[in-house]
């Protein structure tokens, strides 16, 4: 018998399923993306033109658009 604080493997498949079916629904907010790359590309202007940078790259979950979300940081490789 499974203590109070676990959750039966039962339990866990039904969770699987229902967090699939919420991540396969879930809209990207375009407003969002959008003012993320425009500082995207804010950062990698000014890295270019003040820092001489020879390469900037974005990865991450804006890479991922169906990941970025209104927590999401921003990541930048130079």
């Amino acid at each position: 018998m499974p203590k109070s604080n676990q959750i039966s493997p039962e339990e866990l498949a039904s969770c699987r399923k229902q967090l699939e079916r919420r991540w396969k629904s879930r809209k990207v907010d375009e407003a969002l993306l959008e003012r993320a790359w425009h500082v995207v590309y804010e950062i990698a202007t000014l890295l270019y033109d003040e820092f001489e940078a020879t390469q900037v790259a974005v990865f991450g979950s804006l890479a991922e658009p169906i990941s970025f979300t209104k927590s999401s940081d921003i990541d930048i490789a130079v």
